[in-house]
């Protein structure tokens, strides 16, 4: 059974190299509800207050495997999300699909 967070992302939308909104899921048992898309600034905004978000991508069984945990940052006054270490704007989320 996977440890599964608060919320899991499963696919991003950008503007030009930013994270603009993100297809965000919950846990439900060891399956993942339908969809939702919302923007990255929600996303920061839930982390900031106790939320927990990672990653996640369907296996070649199709089944959802965990990626990496997320966190939120501020840069020039705009909050981020990442995967990765250091303050980078374009990072994007381990390479998680686009929609």
């Amino acid at each position: 059974m996977v440890d599964w967070p608060n919320y899991v992302i499963t696919a991003v939308r950008y503007e030009d190299t930013k994270i603009d909104s993100v297809r965000r899921r919950r846990a439900k048992g060891d399956s993942l509800s339908d969809p939702i898309e919302i923007p990255r600034r929600a996303v920061a905004q839930d982390l900031e207050f106790g939320m927990d978000y990672c990653t996640a991508i369907r296996n070649s069984n199709g089944e959802w495997e965990r990626g990496d945990d997320i966190e939120a940052y501020e840069l020039d006054g705009e909050l981020f999300i990442k995967t990765e270490e250091g303050d980078n704007p374009a990072d994007n989320l381990g390479g998680l699909p686009e929609f």
